[in-house]
């Protein structure tokens, strides 16, 4: 957590600060629904590796349901680099490198 926040010394920036937080808590929001979504699209190339044993089809199907799994991640790597500009002015960047 923040230190500086709520400090005399840094009260210049607590609407910064503020703004990052709720900033935070949206690309939070965003990566639990991207974590989500990554579950199950997990659970879908499962299901297609065991219908595959019973189908002579089974190779199309795990091909299709991979395609899909590698699309949830790719999604979200695809997106502009969301975490850039989330420094405040305590000096220290809210995202650890």
């Amino acid at each position: 957590m923040l230190r500086c926040r709520g400090k005399k010394a840094y009260l210049q920036y607590e609407s910064e600060l503020s703004e990052a937080i709720a900033r935070l808590a949206q690309l939070r929001e965003e990566l639990k629904a991207a974590i989500d979504a990554d579950a199950e699209a997990y659970n879908v190339v499962m299901k297609a590796y065991k219908a595959a044993k019973d189908s002579t089809d089974g190779g199309r199907a795990i091909s299709a349901a991979l395609e899909q799994a590698t699309s949830v991640p790719l999604a979200w790597l695809r997106q502009p680099l969301k975490w850039s500009g989330l420094r405040t002015g305590c000096g220290r960047s809210l995202i650890p490198r």
